[in-house]
Formats: structure tokens, C-alpha cells, sequence
């Protein structure tokens, strides 16, 4: 699973098929590599607005459904941008429509190459509106993108395998423990330099 996902994000990047190097002790510097160079080729095509670099996190409970799951890991995305602009939407008010700009990344796996399913965003602090104006976006409480995150994945989990008992317990059981949402890390802003926006 972590080799052919691997390719296909890195073959996105233009990246020669590196498979048999990714069955080396050094997996881990070899993607962080590529991991740094792909950032590169995007920081270049940035806009000089602020960012926020998001991670969202699901239960590791949840982990076994995404991974090897090309499905359900479209679905883990999709519901990440979704959670995250029907935030914008919320909070920035009927008189500010604007679409933020937002890069997403799905991790599998984390520093120590178990299985660890999250995704890395880095979403504008604002938007563009539908006449091109940057609108900036107010501070949103970390709690809400927890509860709305946690909300919003378990329901869509449960819709789209809607027979899996065992996956409905298990989101019965996140919303009855997870009472403050899933995990979140939104604390890093980092200021885009090349374009202006």
C-alpha cells in the first residue's frame, strides 16, 4: 500500500518510479526528500498571503478503513476541504463570500512509518471573492474545526459503507468518547512570498 501510494503522490510530482528504493532503511529521508522539493516547487507558486498549516487526524480506530483504500481516502480529502470551506463560509460572514486557497496532502503514516492516517492541509487565512478581492479571514477557534472535522468524516464514513457494523460502532463509540472533536494542529502560520494575490 505505502509503496504504490508513494509512487502515485510522487509520479504527481514528476518523480521517476523509485520503488525498489523504497524498500531501503532510508524510506524515510528518501520521501522526506521528495516531500521537501515537491514543497518547493509550490512555495514558488504562492501567493503573499498568510497560511495555516492543518493537520486533521481520525481515531486510530478509523485507520484500518482508509488505509490500502483509495476510496476512502478520496473521502478523507474531500470531507477536509469541505469541513474547511463550509468553515470559511460560516464564520467570515453572508457580506464576505470569499474561497480560500487550500493544499492537501494525505500522511498514511507517521515519523516512525506505522500506520498513521491524517492529512496535512495549508489553507489561506482568507480568500478571494467571486470579484477577485482578498478577503481576510477572521480566527476560528480551533474547537469548532475539531467538532465540525470529527462531524463531518464519521458521517461520511457511515454513508458510504452504510452495512459495515463494526465501522458503526466504532463511530457510535467517537461520538460518545471524542466529545471534543478528533485531534486537530493549526498553530503554524506561514507567510506566502512570491505572488501577490
Amino acid at each position: 500500500m505505502y509503496g504504490s501510494f508513494c509512487i502515485y503522490v510522487l509520479r504527481l510530482w514528476g518523480s521517476k518510479d523509485i520503488t525498489p528504493q523504497l524498500q531501503e532503511p532510508n524510506m524515510y529521508s528518501l520521501w522526506k526528500k521528495h516531500a521537501d522539493e515537491w514543497a518547493e516547487k509550490v512555495n514558488k507558486e504562492m501567493y503573499a498571503v498568510p497560511y495555516r498549516h492543518i493537520i486533521l487526524t481520525v481515531s486510530d480506530k478509523l485507520w484500518s478503513y482508509f488505509e490500502g483504500n483509495s476510496t476512502l481516502q478520496k473521502l478523507m480529502l474531500d470531507t477536509a476541504a469541505k469541513v474547511m470551506k463550509d468553515i470559511v463560509k460560516e464564520y467570515n460572514g453572508k457580506d464576505k463570500k470569499a474561497e480560500p486557497g487550500i493544499i492537501m496532502v494525505l500522511h498514511a503514516f507517521g515519523r516512525d512509518l506505522k500506520t498513521n492516517m491524517h492529512v496535512h492541509m495549508l489553507m489561506t487565512e482568507g480568500g478571494l471573492s467571486p470579484k477577485g478581492k482578498w478577503v481576510a479571514m477572521p480566527y476560528i477557534d480551533y474547537k469548532i474545526i475539531r467538532k465540525k472535522w470529527q462531524y463531518y468524516i464519521l458521517t461520511a464514513l457511515r454513508k458510504a459503507m452504510p452495512g459495515n457494523k463494526e465501522l458503526a460502532k466504532i463511530i457510535d463509540w467517537c461520538f460518545k468518547e471524542r466529545t471534543n472533536g478528533f485531534n486537530i494542529q493549526a498553530k503554524r502560520r506561514i507567510e506566502g512570498k512570491t505572488k501577490q494575490a
